[in-house]
């Protein structure tokens, strides 16, 4: 009987002891990501957790080196976030000290590791998750030395990247056979941009390997774009003597906000501002019912197009100039008025000032030249419509669109990542005359 007691009793103490609640398990690197909203939280709280084990697809190291990228160009973005002294904001908003440097290279590198662990043939997905990787890595290489604290040696200089472009090397032939043009044009881009991130010469590869670059020329893509044509990506400093700063362009150009006609006859205020420079001889450039009438070159125009003559053997006798005052203000995809009837073929485009979107679109696959692409990327027809070709320009890029391309494609500017952004951005669309 005491016995049964005793039972009772310890029973009854172990009953009373509160019961440990399970530990909730950590969330995963993918919601982690969505909560993160800096350079630096990105990092540290997904970048430098990847491994080719939780990360086997490296889709999530894809969409981590994305954000990363998008962050940082709206940081930089800050930068020309002034009509005035553009000097003064060079020193930046945002710095990556030495002490950071460790952070910075882990997480890249860990990031570009399951890209290269991943299977870029498994599927369509694959691939694209891939190529967009790396479009995002190009896109960081050209931003960090302009975030780097001088006193830090450069990120870049362990080619963080290179195993990206080793592995393009080594699945040369069978990417060449499954890769879709827009996929083949970023390549081209990014290593273009790669290659202008380093002062090195042990980089992998300078341009496409072999079989990719026979694709990419049996595409015969009448557009080319040329980054950093103006501007040096390892300092603040300019390729020559000319001072091809946004502020420049304000002080020196007349922009003016004008009425124009939407395609449905209503008269509105055109978002950007816009200016007509050329030679004595250029007629007036007009476009949705208003009419620019020429005024004489800009000195800061003048050595932009003078600079394009001495690399690309084309002289531009008129310049279309638009401001585009901030984030929110862009161009949907459309042609330019009048390309073979009052205006040559070549066409180029500068970009200065903020970092911005800019893509081209196949008329091929969308019958609705002033919409938005088919729902699903499906035609009409019933078949799928080729993706846009799409680029992230930055201050001192060039566009180049040749021959047939107003015909073949429409192109547009993407308004800003993110909401809020103030920093403006100035582009100059040089033409020739036909008479010219």
């Amino acid at each position: 009987m005491l016995l049964v007691n005793k039972a009772v009793a310890f029973s009854e103490t172990k009953a009373k002891r509160p019961r440990r609640r399970p530990s909730k398990p950590a969330p995963s690197l993918q919601v982690r990501l969505q909560g993160c909203f800096t350079p630096a939280s990105i990092l540290k709280d997904v970048a430098v957790s990847l491994t080719p084990k939780n990360d086997s697809s490296g889709t999530l190291s894809s969409v981590t080196l994305v954000r990363l990228s998008k962050q940082l160009v709206s940081l930089e973005n800050k930068r020309n976030n002034s009509y005035e002294d553009d000097t003064k904001s060079a020193g930046g908003v945002f710095t990556i000290y030495k002490r950071d440097q460790k952070l910075w290279h882990k997480g890249l590198t860990n990031a570009v590791k399951c890209l290269v662990s991943s299977d870029w043939e498994e599927s369509e997905n694959s691939l694209e998750a891939a190529v967009e990787g790396i479009k995002a890595a190009s896109v960081i290489s050209r931003l960090l030395p302009k975030c780097e604290d001088s006193n830090a040696d450069g990120i870049n200089h362990t080619l963080w990247w290179n195993p990206l472009l080793k592995k393009i090397v080594q699945d040369d032939l069978h990417l060449a056979t499954i890769i879709q043009p827009h996929q083949l044009s970023a390549l081209k881009w990014s290593i273009d941009c790669f290659r202008l991130s380093t002062n090195y010469e042990d980089i992998s590869i300078e341009s496409l390997p072999v079989c990719l670059q026979k694709a990419y020329d049996d595409l015969d893509l009448p557009f080319l774009i040329r980054p950093g044509f103006l501007t040096n990506i390892s300092s603040s400093s300019r390729n020559d003597e000319s001072d091809f700063t946004l502020s420049s362009f304000v002080e020196q150009v007349d922009f003016k906000a004008e009425t124009i006609q939407t395609t449905s006859k209503r008269a509105v205020v055109e978002r950007r501002q816009t200016a007509w420079q050329g030679d004595e001889h250029v007629a007036p450039f007009e476009y949705s019912g208003k009419s620019m009438e020429r005024v004489p070159w800009s000195p800061v125009v003048a050595s932009v197009r003078d600079r394009l003559c001495q690399e690309t053997s084309h002289y531009y006798d008129g310049c279309l100039l638009n401001l585009y005052p901030d984030g929110g203000s862009g161009m949907r995809y459309h042609i330019d008025p009048d390309q073979g009837v009052y205006w040559g073929f070549e066409t180029v485009v500068v970009s200065i000032g903020a970092t911005r979107r800019f893509g081209f679109r196949s008329l091929a696959g969308n019958n609705n030249a002033d919409g938005p692409p088919s729902k699903n990327n499906i035609s009409e027809k019933g078949t799928k419509s080729p993706k846009p070709h799409t680029f992230v320009l930055m201050d001192g890029d060039v566009t180049e669109m040749v021959r047939d391309c107003q015909e073949r494609f429409q192109h547009t500017v993407k308004t800003a990542e993110f909401k809020g952004e103030t920093a403006p951005r100035v582009s100059l669309v040089f033409k020739k005359t036909l008479a010219n």
